[in-house]
Protein backbone atom coordinates (compact mmCIF):
# COMPACT_ATOMS: atom_id res chain seq x y z
CA UNK A 1 0.00 0.00 0.00
CA UNK A 2 2.78 2.34 0.69
CA UNK A 3 3.96 2.07 -2.92
CA UNK A 4 0.49 3.10 -4.20
CA UNK A 5 0.44 6.19 -1.95
CA UNK A 6 3.87 7.17 -3.22
CA UNK A 7 2.76 6.69 -6.84
CA UNK A 8 -0.39 8.71 -6.23
CA UNK A 9 1.65 11.49 -4.60
CA UNK A 10 4.07 11.54 -7.56
CA UNK A 11 1.19 11.73 -10.05
CA UNK A 12 -0.44 14.61 -8.14
CA UNK A 13 2.87 16.43 -7.92
CA UNK A 14 3.56 15.92 -11.63
CA UNK A 15 0.05 17.11 -12.52
CA UNK A 16 0.43 20.26 -10.36
CA UNK A 17 3.84 20.98 -11.91
CA UNK A 18 2.44 20.69 -15.46
CA UNK A 19 -0.60 22.84 -14.59
CA UNK A 20 1.62 25.51 -13.04
CA UNK A 21 3.93 25.48 -16.07
CA UNK A 22 0.97 25.95 -18.42
CA UNK A 23 -0.38 28.86 -16.39
CA UNK A 24 3.00 30.58 -16.20
CA UNK A 25 3.79 30.20 -19.92
CA UNK A 26 0.34 31.38 -21.00
CA UNK A 27 0.54 34.63 -19.01
CA UNK A 28 1.99 37.60 -20.83
CA UNK A 29 2.13 35.87 -24.20
CA UNK A 30 1.81 38.39 -27.02
CA UNK A 31 -0.28 37.29 -29.95
CA UNK A 32 1.87 38.14 -32.97
CA UNK A 33 -0.65 36.60 -35.35
CA UNK A 34 -2.68 39.83 -35.40
CA UNK A 35 -0.23 41.42 -37.87
CA UNK A 36 -0.35 40.18 -41.45
CA UNK A 37 2.79 38.71 -43.00
CA UNK A 38 4.84 41.35 -44.75
CA UNK A 39 8.27 42.01 -46.12
CA UNK A 40 9.78 45.24 -44.83
CA UNK A 41 12.74 47.12 -46.25
CA UNK A 42 15.67 48.11 -44.07
CA UNK A 43 15.34 51.81 -44.88
CA UNK A 44 14.62 54.23 -42.04
CA UNK A 45 11.74 56.51 -43.03
CA UNK A 46 11.67 60.14 -41.93
CA UNK A 47 9.01 62.72 -42.68
CA UNK A 48 10.31 66.27 -42.81
CA UNK A 49 8.91 69.71 -43.47
CA UNK A 50 10.81 72.73 -44.75
CA UNK A 51 10.19 76.37 -43.91
CA UNK A 52 10.58 79.37 -46.19
CA UNK A 53 10.15 83.09 -45.59
CA UNK A 54 7.73 85.37 -47.45
CA UNK A 55 10.28 85.72 -50.29
CA UNK A 56 10.65 81.96 -50.71
CA UNK A 57 14.09 81.80 -49.11
CA UNK A 58 14.99 79.27 -46.39
CA UNK A 59 13.71 80.35 -42.99
CA UNK A 60 15.60 79.70 -39.78
CA UNK A 61 13.53 78.78 -36.76
CA UNK A 62 14.01 79.70 -33.14
CA UNK A 63 11.65 76.90 -32.08
CA UNK A 64 9.88 73.93 -33.62
CA UNK A 65 7.58 71.22 -32.29
CA UNK A 66 5.58 68.33 -33.73
CA UNK A 67 2.92 66.92 -31.38
CA UNK A 68 0.53 64.02 -31.91
CA UNK A 69 -2.94 65.49 -31.30
CA UNK A 70 -4.39 62.13 -30.18
CA UNK A 71 -1.73 61.26 -27.59
CA UNK A 72 0.03 64.53 -26.80
CA UNK A 73 3.40 62.88 -27.57
CA UNK A 74 6.16 65.01 -29.08
CA UNK A 75 7.46 63.29 -32.20
CA UNK A 76 10.70 63.35 -34.13
CA UNK A 77 14.18 63.73 -32.83
CA UNK A 78 14.09 67.43 -32.19
CA UNK A 79 17.72 67.55 -31.03
CA UNK A 80 19.10 66.28 -34.35
CA UNK A 81 18.39 69.31 -36.54
CA UNK A 82 22.02 69.52 -37.58
CA UNK A 83 21.57 66.29 -39.57
CA UNK A 84 19.23 68.10 -41.98
CA UNK A 85 19.60 71.04 -44.37
CA UNK A 86 19.20 74.52 -42.88
CA UNK A 87 15.41 74.93 -43.19
CA UNK A 88 14.34 71.25 -42.98
CA UNK A 89 12.94 69.82 -39.75
CA UNK A 90 12.05 66.21 -38.86
CA UNK A 91 8.37 65.76 -37.99
CA UNK A 92 8.46 62.01 -37.33
CA UNK A 93 10.54 58.97 -38.18
CA UNK A 94 10.35 55.19 -37.82
CA UNK A 95 11.41 55.58 -34.19
CA UNK A 96 7.92 57.01 -33.66
CA UNK A 97 6.16 54.05 -35.33
CA UNK A 98 4.48 52.77 -32.15
CA UNK A 99 3.33 56.28 -31.19
CA UNK A 100 1.17 56.49 -34.33
CA UNK A 101 -2.05 54.72 -35.27
CA UNK A 102 -2.42 52.69 -38.44
CA UNK A 103 -5.34 54.92 -39.49
CA UNK A 104 -3.19 58.04 -39.20
CA UNK A 105 -2.85 60.70 -36.53
CA UNK A 106 -2.98 64.46 -36.84
CA UNK A 107 0.44 65.91 -36.06
CA UNK A 108 0.32 69.58 -35.07
CA UNK A 109 3.41 71.56 -36.02
CA UNK A 110 4.34 74.86 -34.44
CA UNK A 111 7.30 76.91 -35.64
CA UNK A 112 8.68 80.34 -34.77
CA UNK A 113 10.73 82.29 -37.31
CA UNK A 114 13.98 83.40 -35.67
CA UNK A 115 14.07 86.71 -37.58
CA UNK A 116 10.45 87.92 -37.63
CA UNK A 117 9.32 86.01 -34.50
CA UNK A 118 6.15 85.06 -36.39
CA UNK A 119 4.46 81.82 -35.37
CA UNK A 120 3.29 79.34 -37.99
CA UNK A 121 1.00 76.38 -37.27
CA UNK A 122 0.30 73.49 -39.64
CA UNK A 123 -0.99 69.92 -39.48
CA UNK A 124 0.07 66.68 -41.14
CA UNK A 125 -1.59 63.28 -40.97
CA UNK A 126 0.93 60.48 -40.45
CA UNK A 127 0.26 56.75 -40.03
CA UNK A 128 2.31 54.06 -38.33
CA UNK A 129 1.33 51.41 -35.83
CA UNK A 130 2.75 48.18 -34.46
CA UNK A 131 2.11 46.25 -37.69
CA UNK A 132 3.51 48.89 -40.07
CA UNK A 133 6.99 48.64 -41.58
CA UNK A 134 7.42 52.41 -41.82
CA UNK A 135 5.63 55.64 -41.05
CA UNK A 136 3.78 57.26 -43.93
CA UNK A 137 2.56 60.80 -44.56
CA UNK A 138 -1.10 60.67 -45.60
CA UNK A 139 -1.62 64.42 -46.00
CA UNK A 140 -0.12 67.79 -45.22
CA UNK A 141 2.41 70.24 -46.64
CA UNK A 142 6.03 69.52 -47.52
CA UNK A 143 6.90 73.22 -47.30
CA UNK A 144 5.46 75.85 -44.97
CA UNK A 145 5.79 79.54 -45.79
CA UNK A 146 5.85 82.33 -43.26
CA UNK A 147 3.77 85.38 -44.24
Amino acid sequence: MRKDNKTCFMLKRTFLFIAAALVITSCGKKDISTCPDKVCTEEFATITVSFIDKDGKPATLSSFSAVNKRTGDTLGHQKQYDLYPENVYPVADDGDLDKLSSEGDIINIKAVDSVTKKVKNASLVISGGACACHIKKLSGPDTIQFD
